[in-house]
This record gives structure tokens, C-alpha cells and sequence, in this order.
């Protein structure tokens, strides 16, 4: 069944998930779709409201092969969201989506039903965000589709992993850890089948288990070359010329790899500028969160690094059997500095710290420091911190000798709204919150600049990330705006 018929036949229709026909390009939600064949296919909601449920009730059939296959995208739920097959009334097989709106093969295994009769139910009752479902192309087929979880072990040869990315499907988790089950790398990506399948070649870094191995766990779709592809090397693999691409810019840095977006922490440390950003190392859209990494002598010409912080597993995963460099959560908006009076003790000699900020998305505002600019770790002695919120903009407060913390937070309207917290502290330890700056959106930037070049008249500026801004004054965590409204 294809769904192109402009109507669902004989198929019976409960609730109002489904709406009198099936999607096609006159629909909302059409365009949210892709990986379909033919022009319609069964989805559910409308693209906004995700609330509606409902069944969608085939005729009876004879079961005559050993699998119903099917294309499917969407929200997962397992208990809530899917397709299951009916067998004199009891359910005999089930599949679900993987969270995505790519619509990829899966099976449902029914040998030992053949010659039975049969109803396929495509099911919607979830009303939450990922509350929808799209279906097509439901056929009999005594071949099996979709995807099988794999673990290989690989030798780390070289400095890095290349990651075949696919043109088009659903991210699936793609773990990597060392020889002592320390992890390393956790990811969703849409690997490549084959070659032909591939858009991009990313990678991810192994340098610090070089001559060791490693074990991978994936998702491979089945009968793919998914797992003969990965292999390690010293470079990234392009498929066009490095930063020579149609529409690559030449004067704004862009990363090699992947999506960028939200600048973050760039400081200057023994002789050159530190760049950092949000990043998927492994896609072309939002997702992973990593922070990419790149220094330069003059602002122009730029050298990218490792990546600085690592997207992390989430809630549970203890410290012990993580890299050090990985969050718990997405690595969100931040900052980063450099500890020229040593507040948090870990200068060696004359040798500075260098800090970044991060807006860890399970675990609050965290601290990872460097000695060398280039490789980072969590600081641990109090975890979370005391500033309150997320994208933690952190300046060093001269005339009083401490530090300053501006990040942004929500109350959901009880008393603020979105704004600003002002935190200080003398040891980047102990926070104590000052004021709150209302009326304000996200990634907080806040800096001292001379008036008309007048280094004897300075003034703060307090931004937001539309650029909007406040200029004032700041004394003893307070920052006192020249103007009400913002500028």
C-alpha cells in the first residue's frame, strides 16, 4: 500500500490523527517529510498540533511472506506511537520510528503467521512534541529491511575516525570507546550505505588512544558497507576542494566539517586568539553539540583544532568512564577566559589557565580548563556551579578584583520572565548573585569599551544575542543602564 490514491480505501479511520486522507504536497506537514515514494503517504497531526490521536485500520489480509516491511518516520514511543500487526485480534509484531522525519525501511517479522489472516494498525496515541507519525509503502516480502545494531573493534592507526554521512536518513547513535570502556565519542548520525549514498566525509578525533583500540557500536542499515567504511586517518577526507567550495564564505571563518552556529569564548592566550563554537561534527543540521575550535596570530588567518568539548550521554553516566573533555549534556552557549590571578589555583608557575564556560544542558554551568590551549577537562571541586541558568559570559571586574558572571534564565513569568542573573565571585567558586537585568533574550555578552577612544572615560555594555544592548555603568555587581530601553 503506497497511499497515492488521494484516499485511504478501504482502511478504516478512528479519531482524528488522520485526517480524511492521506498527506500529500496540499498538506502542512508534507513538506516536513522526505524519504517517501510516490506522492502521498499516512501522517498524523498537521504539522502544529501534535495533539489529535487516533487508529488507521487496514482490510483483513492472508499473511504470505515472512515480513511486512514498510517505510516509517517520526516521533518514538514505543508504547504509544507505531504499526502493528493483528492476528485474530492479538498483536504479533510491532515497529516504531527513531525520532526522526526521514522515512526509513523497518520490518516486522510474521513467518510464523503465513497463510493466517491479518490487519495492519498504524496507531497515534501520543500528544507530546514528537507526538506524530508518518507510514508508506506497507508490502509483503520475504526480505528483511532496516537496521541491525553492530560493534567492531578498530585500531587506532592514526589520529582520527572518518565518518561516511549519508544524504539522507535518520541519526542513529554511533558510540566509540577505549580499551578500558572509557567513552570517547556518543553521537546520532545518518551513516552512509555505500559510497554512492555518501555527502559527506566527517571524523572524529582519537588522538589521545592512538595505538590502541577501540570499540564502535552503531546502527547499520542491513546489507550496507556501512561498517567497511570507517577507518582511521591523519587528515579529514573532503569529496570537493578544502574551503575551495561554491558556497563556502572565504572572509568569515567556517568550519571544515558540519554545522556551526553560536560563537562562544573567544580569548587571547600566549600569543594568538582562541575561537570556539557550537558544532555537529557529523551533520549538516542542529544536533550533537560539540565545541569546535580554531586559534589565530591575527584574526584572519585561522588553524582548526580538536574539537574542545564533547556532547555527553547523559544523566547516569559517571565521570570515571567518560572523556574528560565530555559534558553530561549537549554542550550549549558559553564563554571562556583566561585565570591571570590564578582564582582557582591551577596555574602551574608562570604558565595561565585557560576557562571555558559551558552551558552543559543536563547538568548546569561547568567549568573545563586547559594548560596548553588545546586539550580540556572538566574542573570537578563544585559541580554545578553557583550561577544560575545557562551561556555564562565571564569577565574579570578589575576595580573590585573579581569576576563576573552574566548568563540568562527563565521563570516561566512568575517574577522575571527571561532575563539575566548577575553572579560575582573572587574565586570562580563561590558565587553570589547581584542583581537582575529584565527585558532580555540569550547569550549574554557583557565588556568595557573606551568612549570616542577616550581610555579615561569607559563604559559597559550589556548584549544580547539579537545585538540589542545597554551601555552603563558597573560597580559593586551592579550594572546601571544611561537608558531605559534597549538600544
Amino acid at each position: 500500500m503506497n497511499f497515492d490514491d488521494g484516499n485511504y480505501g478501504e482502511w478504516k479511520v478512528e479519531g482524528d490523527a488522520f485526517g480524511d486522507k492521506p498527506t500529500d504536497k496540499t498538506a502542512k506537514i508534507f513538506s516536513r517529510f522526505s524519504g517517501f515514494k510516490g506522492k502521498g503517504f499516512v501522517a498524523t497531526g498537521d504539522g502544529v498540533n501534535t495533539k489529535p490521536i487516533g487508529t488507521l485500520t487496514s482490510p483483513e489480509f492472508i499473511i504470505e511472506r515472512d515480513y511486512i516491511n514498510m517505510l516509517i518516520a517520526g516521533g518514538y514511543d514505543k508504547r504509544r506511537l507505531g504499526v502493528k500487526v493483528m492476528v485474530a485480534g492479538k498483536e504479533v509484531g510491532r515497529a516504531n520510528s527513531t525520532k526522526g522525519n526521514f522515512l526509513d525501511d523497518v520490518s516486522i517479522e510474521v513467518k510464523d503467521y503465513k497463510g493466517k489472516k491479518a490487519q495492519v494498525v498504524i496507531f497515534d496515541d501520543a500528544k507530546g512534541w514528537w507526538g506524530y507519525l508518518a507510514v508508506d509503502h506497507l508490502m509483503q516480502s520475504d526480505t528483511k529491511v532496516g537496521y541491525e545494531d553492530e560493534e567492531i573493534t578498530l585500531d587506532v592507526t592514526k589520529n582520527l575516525i572518518l565518518i561516511p554521512c549519508a544524504k539522507g536518513g535518520t541519526a542513529r547513535r554511533l558510540e566509540i570507546f577505549d580499551d578500558k570502556d572509557i567513552l570517547l565519542h556518543t553521537i546520532t548520525v545518518s551513516l552512509a550505505a555505500n559510497e554512492n549514498d555518501i555527502a559527506l566525509w566527517s571524523y572524529l578525533d582519537l588522538s589521545d588512544v592512538k595505538g590502541r583500540s577501540v570499540k564502535v557500536t552503531l546502527a547499520a542499515k542491513l546489507g550496507s558497507d556501512t561498517v567497511k567504511m570507517l577507518e582511521c586517518a591523519d587528515e579529514p577526507r573532503s569529496l570537493l576542494p578544502a574551503y575551495d567550495e561554491k558556497y563556502r564564505p572565504q572572509f568569515h571563518f567556517s568550519q571544515l566539517k558540519g554545522w556551526n552556529n553560536d560563537p562562544n569564548g573567544m580569548v587571547y592566550y600566549e600569543g594568538r586568539y582562541h575561537l570556539f563554537w557550537q558544532c555537529n561534527p557529523v551533520g549538516t543540521g542542529w544536533g550533537n553539540m560539540y565545541w569546535g575550535h580554531a586559534s589565530s596570530p591575527d584574526m584572519v588567518n585561522w588553524t582548526e583544532h580538536k574539537r574542545a568539548l564533547r556532547s555527553g550521554a547523559g544523566k547516569g553516566v559517571p565521570l570515571g568512564v567518560r572523556h574528560p573533555a565530555m559534558a553530561t549534556g549537549a554542550c550549549f552557549s558559553g564563554g571562556g577566559n583566561v585565570d591571570h590571578n590564578n582564582a582557582m589555583g591551577l596555574n602551574i608557575g608562570d604558565k595561565k589557565t585557560m576557562l571555558l564556560f559551558n552551558s552543559d544542558m543536563n547538568a548546569g554551568v561547568s567549568i573545563f580548563y586547559s594548560h596548553d590551549g588545546l586539550n580540556f577537562q572538566r574542573w570537578m571541586e563544585k559541580y554545578p556551579m553557583g550561577i544560575t541558568g545557562r551561556d555564562a559570559k565571564v569577565v574579570y571586574h578589575e576595580p573590585s578584583k573579581q569576576w563576573v558572571a552574566v548568563s540568562v534564565t527563565d521563570d516561566k513569568g512568575k517574577k522575571h520572565g527571561r532575563h539575566f542573573p548577575v553572579h560575582t565571585s573572587k574565586d570562580l567558586k563561590n558565587w553570589t548573585l547581584t542583581q537582575n537585568i529584565l527585558d532580555v533574550h540569550e547569550c549574554p555578552e557583557f565588556f568595557e569599551l573606551p568612549v570616542d577612544g577616550d581610555a579615561r572615560n569607559k563604559k559597559w555594555v550589556m548584549m544580547e544575542a539579537s545585538s540589542e544592548y545597554f551601555v552603563g555603568e558597573f560597580d559593586e555587581g551592579q550594572f546601571v543602564s544611561d537608558h531605559k530601553e534597549k538600544r
